[in-house]
């Protein structure tokens, strides 16, 4: 599975089942590797430099790179993937073998050498396994990502903050998503004849940074009993212009469950439906990017829920 930003990008698999992990392997994060490879150079008391590597030929990985995890907890959840991804991380370190937090200046990253932050664990080294950058090809970002105290935007005080909390390209993922929320009364209880009807609106930014985000949760229906379903967008962001919106409300025009994401069914949404608490349209379609750090003006306009 492929997470980005915090989303499932992919699910894939299953490959090579059946063959085994054994004690003495590697890991390599970025390039296809055509044999193990051997480490030297290193003094008395010194680390040992990895070197001898037989390196596929343009099957380097092109991107930013966080946090490099491997566990044994199995498949995660899309409900359990946050903590992965969050700086400070929220971890629980019990099934984790190797945990490589990348960062100039970092308390895990000296040098080219990226230390283990899960600890010594069952590792032969002190302090568990150890990463090397390479020389060529790569490039650490300095100063991300901050390991500092994150802050939400409702805290009422930034002293114990980071003077500079989540720089591009890592930061805290997906932080502070906000919703505009229909009007209650009007559009909560049962709404159960909008099943298969349609939500229309439009939306322009007038001023933006920042990659668009995943379409994913642009609309979002939360029942009273907490059950909530969204949709996933196919339109493009807003930029400059209105942008027109039209979503049916029928599991099979891109709602899922939230927090699983599968595809819901015409029960649960019903269900929702039949006794809703809240319906919200996201407001936030960027992130961070080579633009900037995901920051947008944003107006919405002509909301109209059809029955069918």
């Amino acid at each position: 599975m492929a997470y980005k930003d915090g989303v499932r990008a992919f699910d894939g698999g299953p490959y090579k089942v059946g063959e085994k992990l054994t004690r003495g392997g590697g890991v390599m994060a970025g390039n296809l590797l055509k044999r193990g490879c051997g480490y030297g150079g290193g003094g008395e008391g010194e680390e040992g430099i990895l070197t001898r590597c037989e390196i596929v030929e343009n099957s380097g990985f092109r991107g930013h790179l966080q946090n490099l995890v491997l566990s044994t907890a199995g498949f995660w959840s899309d409900e359990s993937i946050g903590p992965a991804v969050k700086l400070p991380s929220a971890l629980n370190m019990d099934s984790v073998l190797l945990f490589w937090k990348f960062g100039v200046g970092s308390e895990m990253s000296r040098g080219r050498v990226i230390l283990d932050a899960s600890g010594q664990g069952l590792h032969e080294w002190e302090g568990g396994n150890q990463g090397y950058v390479a020389e060529t090809g790569v490039r650490l970002v300095v100063g991300t990502p901050k390991l500092g105290n994150m802050v939400d935007s409702d805290s009422d005080s930034d002293s114990d903050s980071d003077p500079n909390p989540g720089t591009f390209p890592c930061g805290e993922i997906y932080k502070n998503i906000w919703h505009f929320q229909g009007p209650q009364g009007e559009w909560s209880g049962d709404l159960r004849a909008a099943y298969g009807g349609r939500l229309q609106f439009k939306m322009k930014a007038s001023s933006w940074s920042g990659s668009e985000r995943s379409g994913r949760g642009k609309v979002v229906l939360v029942g009273r009993n907490g059950d909530s379903v969204s949709y996933k967008s196919k339109f493009e962001a807003p930029k400059g212009d209105w942008v027109f919106y039209s979503v049916v409300l029928r599991p099979d025009h891109g709602f899922v469950n939230e927090p699983g994401g599968e595809l819901t069914d015409e029960a649960r949404m019903k269900g929702i439906l039949g006794d809703l608490d809240r319906l919200l349209i996201r407001g936030d379609d960027y992130v961070y990017g080579a633009e900037g750090i995901g920051m947008e003006v944003v107006v919405l306009n002509d909301v109209v829920l059809y029955a069918k």
